[in-house]
C-alpha cells in the first residue's frame, strides 16, 4: 500500500518551479529471498491477513518513482536508525502492561471473548474467523520485521528533474 503526495513549492511567492513526491511504502520487502520457504510463508501471512496484493520490494518502489518521471533524492528505511525496533511494542515476546493485548495471554483472552460474544450472538458470526486472519497478518509482520526481510517505514523522496532554464 502506498501513501503518496505531491507538493508544488516556490521561492518567495513563486509557485510551480519544483515538484516533489514522497512515498511511504507500508510493507516493502527489504531482504526478501523468494527461494526461502520461510520468507514466502511470512509474505503469504501478511498478504492474506492484510488483504494485500503482491507486496513490492524496496527496489520496485524506487523504480516506480523513476518510471513516474521523478529523480530520486532520498530513499531509506527510516527504522534503521532507531535505537529500538519499531515492532517492539507489538511483539508478543515483549511484555508490558501497555501492550498486554499483543501478548500471548492477551491474545488468548481476546480470542476467548470474541468467541464467546459470537456464540451468544452479541457480535456477528465470522468475527472469530476475522480475528484469526488479522492475527495471521500480525504474526507475519512481527516475524518478517524481526528477520529483517520486511520494513514498514521505507521512504522515497523524488523530484521532477530540473530543466537547464531552472538552474
Amino acid at each position: 500500500m502506498v501513501r503518496a503526495g505531491a507538493a508544488e513549492m516556490g521561492d518567495c511567492g513563486e509557485v510551480g518551479w519544483w515538484w516533489a513526491a514522497a512515498a511511504v511504502e507500508d510493507y516493502a520487502w527489504y531482504k526478501f529471498d523468494p527461494n526461502n520457504a520461510g520468507h514466502r510463508k511470512i509474505k503469504a501471512e501478511i498478504e492474506l491477513g492484510g488483504g494485500l496484493p503482491d507486496i513490492r520490494s524496496t527496489r520496485q518502489c524506487i523504480q516506480a518513482m523513476k518510471d513516474a518521471g521523478f529523480e530520486i533524492v532520498f530513499a531509506k528505511d527510516l527504522a534503521e536508525d532507531s535505537p529500538c525496533p519499531w515492532y517492539q511494542e507489538i511483539d508478543p515476546g515483549h511484555f508490558s502492561w501497555t501492550n498486554f493485548n499483543n501478548s500471548h495471554v492477551g491474545k488468548f483472552i481476546t480470542q476467548a471473548v470474541v468467541c464467546t460474544l459470537e456464540f451468544l450472538r452479541i457480535i456477528p458470526k465470522g468475527c472469530n474467523r476475522l480475528f484469526s486472519i488479522i492475527q495471521t497478518a500480525f504474526h507475519g509482520v512481527v516475524t518478517g520485521s524481526r528477520e529483517e526481510i520486511l520494513t514498514v517505514t521505507f521512504f522515497v523522496l523524488g523530484r521532477k528533474p530540473l530543466k537547464e532554464s531552472e538552474f
